[in-house]
């Protein structure tokens, strides 16, 4: 007989009882070498009683050996039991246990998320409260920068009107300097022209005064030689009588 103990699953065990017959090996017997013998009835139902008494013998012992394995298996399953009993209610307190920190840990988590969630929410106030602060400076520079700004354009409109005053006023100024300048060089040019017509005009006069005298000295000169050709005859003609 054999018992098998294997783990069927976590926290129970599965035992397997083997029966088999027992194995007496007997050592070979030497064939007797002496004559045969005859047999009576007397010999074979004594050996058969024989037989009987050791089969019921080795049933007996059989039926011990099991009694005894069925008691130890017995005595297995009740420390199986004990054990699974045992384990059980282990797992039932590490699972109460578990049940009991995770409802901790979960309170302990619910209320770091509450705690993180309103830390986020006063962060995220004051980050709000910020921001505002800075629009509305940031409003309050841009305004600021519009009025000077404005200032500034209509500073700079009123000194570019201011410059076109003066520009206009220069202009007029030297228009009229101009017009002086033009009137007074006119003015210099006609006195030069009249000079000058003047100064032609006696120029011609003083021309035909001296193209009159050479006229006139031309005339005498003619007139001086006509004269000289006249006489010259008469002259030779004394000459010859005085000399005859």
């Amino acid at each position: 007989t054999e018992v098998r103990c294997t783990e069927q699953s976590k926290g129970g065990l599965k035992y397997e009882l083997v029966l088999a017959d027992p194995c007496m090996d007997s050592p070979l017997r030497k064939p007797s070498t002496s004559p045969p013998k005859s047999i009576s009835a007397e010999d074979i139902e004594k050996k058969l009683k024989e037989a009987e008494e050791r089969r019921q013998s080795l049933e007996a012992m059989k039926l011990n050996q099991l009694n005894e394995k069925m008691s130890r298996l017995a005595e297995v399953n009740q420390k199986k039991e004990g054990l699974t009993e045992e384990f059980q209610e282990t797992t039932r307190q590490n699972y109460e246990k578990k049940i009991e920190a995770f409802k901790e840990n979960r309170e302990a988590h619910i209320k770091s998320i509450q705690e993180r969630q309103r830390e986020h929410v006063s962060r995220v106030e004051e980050v709000r409260k910020s921001l505002d602060a800075q629009t509305q400076e940031m409003l309050a520079n841009i305004q600021k920068k519009i009025e000077n700004a404005n200032e500034a354009r209509e500073a700079q409109i009123a000194a570019l009107q201011e410059r076109l005053r003066n520009h206009d006023k220069h202009i007029a100024d030297v228009r009229k300097q101009l017009e002086d300048l033009v009137d007074e060089k006119r003015e210099k040019i006609q006195k030069k022209l009249d000079t000058a017509q003047e100064n032609r005009a006696a120029i011609y006069r003083e021309l035909q005064t001296k193209l009159q005298e050479k006229e006139k000295h031309a005339e005498e000169v003619r007139q001086n030689k006509s004269q000289t050709l006249e006489d010259a005859p008469l002259q030779n003609s004394e000459e010859t009588a005085a000399s005859g």
